[in-house]
């Protein structure tokens, strides 16, 4: 996919690449009543706990990431729909990011 979006859009330098999404582990946070205490670190203990929703961690995040620059000039329809085409059934949550 990422040759295609190259030939496509940016033959002559390729630089539109595809990353994998980011996956964050859910932190789970228990109650007493479960005996599975967590225990929340001070910052001089330097461990911090990130605590993520349901958007940030894998349930939620994007399957895969298309790193467009900006000097690349692009249609998003017809890079969604070239996307589309070429990616996996299974992978259906992707972001076309500019940088």
């Amino acid at each position: 996919m990422q040759g295609v979006l190259n030939d496509t859009f940016d033959y002559a330098l390729r630089r539109i690449y595809i990353i994998d999404g980011p996956e964050f582990d859910p932190l789970y946070i228990y109650i007493a009543l479960e005996e599975k205490p967590l225990f929340i670190y001070t910052a001089s203990e330097n461990d911090p706990q990130w605590l993520y929703t349901t958007a940030e961690t894998a349930l939620g995040s994007y399957d895969f990431v298309v790193v467009v620059p900006h000097a690349v000039i692009f249609d998003e329809a017809r890079m969604r729909a070239l996307i589309d085409e070429y990616r996996l059934a299974s992978k259906e949550n992707y972001k076309i990011q500019i940088i």
